[in-house]
């Protein structure tokens, strides 16, 4: 789970939790114009990867993801 706050038109990055099923995350960006972070698979979910990427829009953080299986 990646938690993101806007103050105007900066983000900020709150927190990253990567779930417990095998997940470790790496933060790209931390703001102030998106948000990017990365979660790769281990163990059972080895070659699986998720990005998350954030920005504010009218005051709101809005995210997108995009899955990979490499």
């Amino acid at each position: 789970m990646v938690t993101g706050e806007c103050r105007g038109s900066a983000i900020s990055l709150v927190g990253v939790n990567p779930s417990p099923d095998g997940y470790v995350a790496e933060v790209d960006d931390r703001g102030p114009e998106k948000l990017e972070v990365h979660f790769e698979g281990r163990g059972d979910q080895d070659g699986k990867e998720t990005e998350i990427n954030a920005e504010c829009q009218g005051g709101v953080p809005v995210f997108d993801a995009s899955v990979s299986n490499d």
